[in-house]
């Protein structure tokens, strides 16, 4: 099919917006299939571009955390089915998934469907999410309520992105949290068009996107004072680093 062959470009996603990167650096994404044969451009944040989307998303966390949990749960149910809405959509993604990344299609179609499933998961938790919890004594009695945190760094690695952003980015949401996903550097185009469906349904700056390679910008992302919560899934030295 012809779309299988085109040159795709993703830019970053800041405070409602797609966005070139400071003086429009960019980095090709290749087949891993066939190392020549390049799919796309990915847009190569500098620490700049991360400052901004961590201070768009601090400046959008008192309106989405002032939502209860019934508001931002309409937000997540919307956000289900306009994921999958658009089937021609979601084959071209999952093709274009599959030549950056080297994932079989029948696997690249269930991380698109599964990203959905969790967002309606994450919905159903609302009302109970709502509620405190009284736990009785001895010795005490305790009461547990739930607050959220503000912005939230998500980074996500490379072999099961979208699967492993469905375990992070509805649960960091429905919580009342705001958003910056780092997707991993190489496979970077089709996390980054689903992510732009999602972001572009919520308030200004409550999920913000930068991709581009943690050397650049990693600690300035996981090290930014306004960034209250990290959640990493990566290797162990990583892991270690960022901790």
């Amino acid at each position: 099919m012809a779309d299988t062959l085109e040159i795709v470009r993703t830019k970053l996603f800041i405070d409602g917006r797609a966005v070139d990167a400071t003086g429009g650096r960019e980095y090709g994404q290749f087949n891993p299939a066939r190392p020549k044969e390049l799919v796309g451009h990915a847009a190569l944040a500098s620490e700049q571009d991360v400052d901004t989307a961590v201070r768009s998303a601090h400046a959008a966390f008192p309106k989405w955390a002032a939502l209860s949990f019934a508001e931002r749960a309409i937000l997540l149910r919307a956000i289900a089915a306009a994921l999958t809405a658009n089937e021609a959509d979601v084959a071209k993604r999952s093709r274009l998934f599959t030549r950056e990344h080297g994932k079989i299609t029948r696997e690249t179609m269930m991380e698109l469907s599964r990203l959905g499933d969790r967002f309606m998961l994450c919905a159903s938790y609302a009302d109970r999410l709502a509620k405190d919890e009284e736990l009785q004594g001895p010795p005490f009695d305790t009461l547990v309520t739930r607050q959220p945190r503000g912005v939230a760094a998500l980074i996500v690695p490379w072999n099961w992105p979208l699967s492993i952003l469905g375990a992070k980015l509805p649960q960091a949401l429905i919580t009342g949290n705001t958003v910056v996903v780092k997707p991993a550097q190489n496979s970077a185009l089709a996390p980054s068009l689903t992510l732009k469906i999602v972001a572009e349904m919520l308030p200004p700056g409550v999920l913000n996107i930068v991709t581009g390679s943690a050397r650049d910008f990693g600690d300035g992302l996981v090290g930014n004072p306004l960034v209250r919560n990290v959640n990493f899934t990566g290797s162990i030295s990583v892991g270690k680093h960022v901790m």
